[in-house]
């Protein structure tokens, strides 16, 4: 990365810290200030990785659904802190919230896992092609559609949602990526095109088939409430 790059990749990652002082503040992005400072740690996250006892593509999954659920914690504060009645998560209260997450990220890491054992991914890419899968079906396609709609009024605000967007869906498979990347590329493997669609489908397959699963399973156990306030019952 030229210098200059790397300057304004570092800044980048002080930006999410800005969002802090809105009113409400606004935690969500700080996961990405982390995978800033991963890129720019890349050994250190790679030898913390290694103490995980799995061979690389079980620690990506863990490292998936480590990644997916802080961003989900900081996600739901930001809900929390701007007092919202309707959050966007898969569950109001924090720790079902966690629980479902949890089948989902860990359905992303199977499907990122599968993909990785056939096509070789750079950071970039996979940064981006999670960015650009989060886009599109971010609340069913609504905020890419909302988006579109508000263009012509409001390209700005526009433009600022769908970028939030696509660092909060890139920065769950970047952060997971980074510490294992090396150990990935090990082996050789094709670079096509094909690779794109094959994760994104993967993703929506297993985040569905694992994320259905968890949730029956929690459900079954009782571990997941009807939703409520999430001002009155914040975390259960």
């Amino acid at each position: 990365m030229k210098p200059i790059l790397r300057i304004a990749f570092a800044v980048s990652g002080l930006l999410p810290v800005l969002l802090l002082f809105n009113n409400p503040p606004d935690p969500t992005l700080l996961p990405y200030s982390l995978f800033v400072l991963s890129v720019f740690q890349r050994r250190r996250a790679a030898r913390l990785a290694r103490r995980i006892p799995l061979p690389p593509p079980g620690r990506l999954i863990v490292l998936m659904v480590a990644s997916g659920l802080l961003t989900e914690v900081t996600a739901w504060a930001g809900e929390f802190l701007a007092g919202s009645t309707s959050p966007a998560l898969l569950h109001p209260q924090l720790i079902p919230d966690l629980i479902l997450a949890s089948g989902l990220y860990a359905g992303w890491g199977i499907a990122w896992a599968i993909v990785l054992h056939y096509y070789r991914f750079s950071l970039r890419e996979a940064f981006v092609t999670a960015g650009l899968f989060g886009v599109v079906i971010e609340q069913g396609g609504a905020v890419l559609l909302g988006s579109l709609g508000a263009f012509p009024s409001d390209p700005a605000g526009a433009l600022y949602w769908l970028l939030f967007i696509f660092v909060v869906y890139g920065t769950i498979v970047g952060l997971a990526y980074v510490p294992v990347e090396k150990s990935l590329a090990r082996r050789r493997r094709r670079n096509h095109w094909l690779k794109y669609p094959a994760v994104w489908l993967l993703m929506l397959i297993m985040g569905w088939i694992v994320g259905e699963f968890v949730a029956f399973a929690a459900g079954s156990f009782g571990l997941i409430p009807e939703p409520r306030s999430i001002q009155t019952h914040p975390l259960y």
